[in-house]
């Protein structure tokens, strides 16, 4: 299998990326590049107006690369990308807001809001995914710091003597006062 030039493709290109030996062979290699993340990624990274001068062997290189950090423990890369996605958006919530307070008498005030609105939510929700990353939660099942800890299950047994082991007055159950109906005479 050999691997041909890759200039101008795009995501629609893929399947005519590889060049195999048989019919067979050419559906694995392309099932295998339309269900590969980073293959995928990289296509679509490399389709993007803003990286047309970009070559898609090297986004995906610069991908695999990212990949392998992520899978190392290091979320740099990850911190980075969420605290300049939280900026982006908060750049554009006040655009909109800007927007919307310009055309306020306008049916289009209600519309440019809601969006500005929702922008600022998820600017939020990138911030949260931010901390996250930085102190992920910990979940506990139950902790027990007793010093000492007296469990009392059951009736106490017999001493070896024979004679019964005395239970502390804080043990015994309190008894219940008896709930009497006074009658009130007029």
């Amino acid at each position: 299998m050999t691997i041909r030039n890759i200039e101008d493709l795009s995501v629609v290109d893929l399947p005519e990326l590889f060049v195999a030996e048989d019919a067979q062979e050419h559906q694995e290699l392309v099932a295998k590049v339309v269900t590969s993340p980073e293959m995928m990624a990289a296509a679509s990274i490399a389709s993007l107006p803003t990286a047309k001068q970009a070559d898609l062997a090297t986004v995906l290189s610069n991908l695999q690369e990212d990949i392998a950090s992520v899978a190392g423990g290091s979320l740099e890369e990850a911190e980075t990308m969420a605290f300049a996605q939280a900026k982006t958006l908060d750049a554009v919530f006040h655009d909109l807001l800007r927007n919307a307070y310009a055309v306020r008498k306008t049916l289009r005030f209600d519309y440019l809001l809601k969006l500005a609105l929702r922008v600022q939510a998820q600017s939020a929700r990138t911030l949260e995914t931010l901390a996250t990353l930085r102190k992920p939660p910990v979940f506990a099942q139950q902790v027990n710091m007793a010093n000492q800890q007296l469990v009392a299950n059951g009736l106490p047994q017999a001493l070896p003597g024979g004679e019964a082991v005395p239970i502390p007055a804080s043990a015994k159950p309190a008894t219940k006062a008896k709930n009497t109906v006074r009658s009130a005479k007029k």
